[in-house]
């Protein structure tokens, strides 16, 4: 297999062909992209895993609970990370418990409508779990359902996002370290503009794996410049990275 005689979708995988620091390269850039995917999946998992306990204890508040008053201790105003405003309100309650009456002092982050009605001293009605009494929340807030909602609807997606891509490092690592070389063939290349980027190029190709199956794919390229003659005719030959069927790339 000759590179001149090939076309490759990333050019700087020519060298690739015909020594083995630039398949070091590919597995020292996987293993990096790993690192750093295995980091964001874990502040991710992190804040899923907050968004999951706190959906529990909201759905403990909606059954077997009591609604008694309770009063609001101190209210405060702090900043959020991003610069917008967040609303705590501290109330006192008791609650009846097998072993007689227990005070309970909670902290809450509420919503801006109920941080404007309360002030220390007044009455809110709370509701808390018969079981668990200091799991509790005051009861005309809304904020605490709302984000723990948001939390888990925007948290799961981008985790199970990252699991994924953690997935297709590891997948990378092991094709750069044990994949060998195939010879496929063009199908069909079209490229078409992609601002910035240039020109992003769909190739679709055939390759005969080990086992004699013949295998049908495509994959998406960039490149930054384009000549009319720089696009592969049908039949082309191209170099196929792989390790089985079902983890395999063309070069």
């Amino acid at each position: 297999m000759q590179p001149t005689d090939l076309f490759l979708l990333d050019p700087d995988n020519r060298a690739f062909l015909t020594d083995q620091p630039p398949r070091g390269r590919a597995i020292r850039r996987a293993r990096l992209g790993l690192l750093l995917t295995l980091a964001v999946l874990a502040v991710c998992l992190f804040l899923t895993g907050w968004a999951a306990v706190e959906w529990g204890r909201w759905l403990l508040l909606q059954r077997d609970y009591s609604v008694v008053g309770a009063e609001v201790v101190k209210c405060r105003k702090d900043e959020r990370g991003d610069g917008g405003p967040e609303y705590y309100v501290t109330y006192r309650f008791e609650a009846a418990t097998p072993t007689g009456p227990v005070v309970y002092q909670r902290e809450q982050n509420v919503g801006r409508a109920t941080y404007a009605r309360v002030h220390p001293g007044q009455v809110v009605n709370v509701r808390y779990n018969n079981a668990i009494p200091a799991i509790s929340a005051i009861v005309e807030d809304t904020n605490f359902r709302d984000g723990i909602s948001v939390g888990a609807l925007m948290w799961l997606p981008v985790t199970l996002f990252m699991g994924y891509q953690v997935k297709r490092c590891r997948r990378e690592i092991r094709l750069s370290r044990r994949g060998r070389l195939l010879e496929g063939r063009v199908v069909e290349c079209t490229a078409t503009p992609a601002g910035e980027d240039g020109y992003k190029l769909e190739l679709r190709y055939r390759f005969t794996a080990p086992g004699g199956r013949i295998i049908r794919d495509r994959e998406i390229g960039y490149r930054e410049e384009l000549r009319d003659d720089s696009l592969p005719v049908p039949d082309t030959p191209v170099a196929i990275l792989y390790l089985d069927e079902k983890n395999y790339k063309v070069l």
